[in-house]
């Protein structure tokens, strides 16, 4: 428990489900107009993301400059009977990553901070809206893909 309190503890001896998905579903990005959810609780201070973990990971170089894809998140405090916490129309995704814990590689779509933006220990939902998709999505060229939330690095 006293893994939750400080930041600086992490670094040094981080927990072992430290940066385990809060959330993690399967989705189908060859559609667009179609809303996934998934319900998280937040376990550590810190920063955290919510993207597209793939198997086939992007050229950087590539990618940035093409997506085209349109996808709104929302995040709600205690699933959906509490208010709406967090709300962002990505167009462009903040930085695409390699390696990690559950794929290859994705897009990081938005970050935040726990407890400052997200609450800790409270039932949240993420609610994922596909608004529009760049041709990659759609052709499959990403393979499986996977909405995430998990805990990202403070460093």
């Amino acid at each position: 428990m006293w893994y939750q309190t400080s930041t600086i503890r992490y670094l040094i001896s981080p927990p072992s489900d430290l940066y385990d998905p809060l959330c993690i579903k399967e989705i189908d990005l060859s559609k667009s107009g179609i809303v996934y959810e998934c319900e998280f609780t937040n376990k550590y201070k810190g920063n955290h993301t919510i993207g597209i973990a793939v198997e086939n990971p992007p050229d950087p170089e590539k990618s940035s400059k093409e997506w085209s894809s349109e996808i709104k998140i929302e995040v709600y405090g205690e699933y959906d009977q509490g208010p709406l916490l967090l709300s962002q129309l990505v167009r462009k995704p903040y930085y695409i990553y390699f390696g990690g814990h559950i794929s290859k590689g994705g897009f990081a779509l938005i970050g935040y901070r726990s407890p400052d933006v997200l609450p800790l220990y409270r039932k949240l939902k993420c609610r994922f809206i596909v608004n529009k998709l760049d041709k990659a999505f759609m052709n499959g060229e990403y393979g499986k893909t996977m909405l995430c939330v998990s805990k990202a690095s403070d460093k």
